[in-house]
């Protein structure tokens, strides 16, 4: 049985876990107060800035159309800004998503690799068994401590029979 075709018999949706849960906001450092006695000595410092989180971009491609029972070839190239340019950003794990409906922002993690050195990945889906129509993709990146998470376009592609 195709991946595919196991996700489309999901009864209900997941939603993405690529970084839709919200995390807790950090807690703030308290304010520096001296004793009264002391206070006219004393230089209050100001709260720690947190750094702030790079911004990243996945492009991504797949074919439009294909034949039911093809496969499907999808590609992903994941940058990190770094100053004034992106630059590519390996060894993260990206994830392939097939969403539940056209228009959905809910949809189904179908498979997770780590970009090699170029910022790359390629996933390969079996479209065997899988009925005809419509079916939109796309892939993201969860982001971690020091980077954002983003996600790519959505990439419908089409099974024909």
């Amino acid at each position: 049985m195709s991946i595919i075709k196991t996700v489309a018999k999901t009864a209900a949706a997941a939603a993405l876990t690529i970084g839709l849960a919200a995390g807790a906001p950090a807690a703030q450092a308290a304010p520096t107060t001296a004793h009264a006695t002391y206070s006219q000595h004393s230089v209050a410092t100001p709260a720690a800035k947190k750094a702030a989180k790079a911004s990243t971009k996945i492009s991504a491609s797949g074919p439009s159309t294909a034949k039911a029972g093809d496969d499907l070839t999808f590609t992903a190239k994941l940058t990190r800004k770094s100053g004034k340019k992106y630059k590519n950003y390996s060894g993260q794990k990206l994830s392939l998503v097939v969403l539940d409906e056209q228009g959905s922002d809910t949809g189904e993690i179908l498979l997770t690799k780590k970009t090699n050195k170029s910022g790359k990945v390629t996933f390969v889906l079996s479209s065997e068994g899988v009925d005809a129509g419509a079916y939109d993709f796309l892939v993201a990146y969860k982001g971690g401590s020091k980077v954002k998470r983003s996600e790519s376009a959505i990439i419908t592609v089409t099974l024909t029979a």
